[in-house]
C-alpha cells in the first residue's frame, strides 16, 4: 500500500491507496509543475545508463592506450636517433662516361636537404 498526505494525516492519521489506483505526484521542472509520466523514471534511467556506458567506454580506451605504450616504450629509439638520421649511401657504379650501371647497399634513395 502506497500512503498519500491528506487532511486525515494532519488529524494523525494517514490514508491507505492502493497501488495500481495511485495517481502521479507533481514534479518540478524548469519553474513549471508538471505530471510525472510512467516513462520519465525509465526514460532518466536510460539516459544514466548511457552515460555511464560511454564513460566506461572512455576509461577502456585509455587503458588500453596506456598499455599499449607501456609495452612499446622499451622497443622506441632513442630520439637522438630519430632526429639526427643519416641514412647509408649505396655504392653506386659508374661508367667512364659517368653514366650509373648499378647501386649496392641497403638503403636507396636521395637525402633530402632539412629545411631551417
Amino acid at each position: 500500500m502506497i500512503v498519500l498526505p491528506s487532511r486525515a494525516r494532519a488529524a494523525g492519521g494517514a490514508r491507505r491507496v492502493r497501488p495500481d489506483r495511485a495517481r502521479a505526484l507533481p514534479l518540478v521542472r524548469g519553474g513549471v509543475l508538471a505530471a510525472q509520466g510512467p516513462d520519465d523514471g525509465a526514460r532518466h534511467r536510460l539516459v544514466l545508463l548511457a552515460l555511464a556506458a560511454i564513460s566506461g567506454l572512455a576509461v577502456i580506451g585509455v587503458l588500453v592506450l596506456v598499455f599499449a605504450l607501456a609495452m612499446a616504450y622499451p622497443n622506441l629509439p632513442a630520439l637522438d636517433t630519430i632526429t639526427d638520421y643519416r641514412p647509408k649511401m649505396p655504392l653506386r657504379i659508374f661508367t667512364a662516361d659517368n653514366v650509373l650501371i648499378g647501386e649496392f647497399g641497403e638503403e636507396r634513395g636521395d637525402v633530402a636537404e632539412r629545411l631551417g
